[in-house]
């Protein structure tokens, strides 16, 4: 009895220990077909890899060839996508002065008058909020056509006073473009001054598409190369007709308008071509070719439209190199008893004139 008390003890041991092994080889059978399943998934992956790169090798070799074959994807048309913002400096973010009698008046209105000798600047009011949203938005450009070290004297004077974010000074948080980036087109000019436009060929060659570039510029004409809707020409930041209380412009009107282009799928030309007189702008299109009135009007229709970059400058050299209808009669020949009178050369703001 007690011997057949001890068989079923251990023929009860063995069932368990069978069931066990059976549930230890059915989970080794789970992990096979698992890694079964991975080896083939690993196997469509390595032929998808080799089609890729077989395809990779072909665009190198049309691109060394000259192909027109070789051109980045398509991007699609109902995905936003990461945009640039390019703002002026003087004039849209802060205004650079040199008269002592004009940063006197700004001074008496509210406003902070920062800089040095050489270079005195106004900032914008809310301008520190502004950068700091459309940085979080946006890739952003401070592009001017002023010199390298005329921009960094203006950026440091705007850094030292907390006008700037960090990061935006030393080039980190955006890029920040001088007149050395600009085009300056010889025969143009504006009151005399050459003009350095911003053409979009250079984005092209740092890779920014410019189908989501939106340049913000009070001055239309350094835009004149570039396809109209694809800038904003606000009026110029005047600190003299207004105080810091009443400028709003910034964070009001032009920071949700730029919110709702950053959400639209829509291209930026399409976008701009249907709202840009919600923040009080003028059509773009009609303000680049009024600058330029003896060209006919079948150019002016066509020109910002259709011509490519390098053709309109073609014809603004043109248009700019011809003589006015009515040339100025020569001095009569030999000497002149009038004396000539000789230009003043304008006086430098001190730090004394407050």
């Amino acid at each position: 009895m007690h011997d057949q008390s001890n068989l079923e003890e251990v023929v009860a041991k063995l069932k368990q220990e069978a069931a066990e092994l059976q549930t230890r080889i059915d989970e080794q059978r789970v992990q096979l077909v698992s890694i079964q399943e991975l080896e083939t998934q690993v196997n469509l992956k390595s032929r998808e890899l080799v089609t890729l790169q077989a395809n990779i090798d072909k665009l190198h070799e049309n691109a060394a060839a000259g192909s027109s074959l070789f051109r980045p994807m398509p991007i699609p048309p109902d995905i936003p996508r990461q945009k640039t913002l390019i703002l002026n400096l003087n004039g849209v973010l802060c205004k650079i002065e040199r008269s002592a009698t004009a940063l006197r008046q700004a001074k008496d209105l509210g406003w902070p008058v920062l800089g040095s000798r050489t270079t005195w600047v106004v900032p914008r009011s809310g301008l520190r909020e502004f950068l700091e949203q459309v940085l979080e938005l946006f890739c952003v450009i401070i592009w001017t056509s002023r010199t390298e070290q005329n921009t960094e004297l203006v950026l440091e004077a705007l850094e030292s006073a907390g006008c700037l974010p960090p990061g935006v000074k030393s080039g980190q948080a955006c890029r920040i473009w001088n007149q050395s980036h600009c085009d300056k087109v010889e025969g143009v000019s504006k009151d005399g001054i050459p003009i350095f436009m911003k053409d979009f060929a250079t984005l092209e060659f740092y890779t920014i598409s410019t189908r989501d570039v939106l340049m913000i510029d009070d001055s239309p004409e350094k835009g004149m190369t570039n396809f109209p809707y694809s800038a904003l020409y606000p009026p110029t930041f005047t600190p003299l007709v207004t105080s810091p209380d009443d400028d709003t412009y910034l964070n009001s009107k032009l920071l949700p308008w730029l919110k709702g282009w950053g959400k639209s799928v829509k291209v930026t030309r399409d976008y701009v071509e249907e709202w840009y007189s919600v923040i009080g702008c003028r059509d773009p299109l009609d303000m680049l070719v009024n600058m330029f009135s003896p060209l006919s009007q079948i150019v002016q229709s066509i020109l910002w439209r259709s011509v490519p970059s390098r053709e309109r400058k073609l014809l603004l050299n043109e248009n700019c190199a011809k003589e006015p209808a009515n040339p100025p009669t020569a001095d009569p020949p030999g000497p002149s008893t009038k004396s000539k009178k000789k230009h003043k050369r304008p006086r430098v703001a001190r730090d004394d004139v407050f």
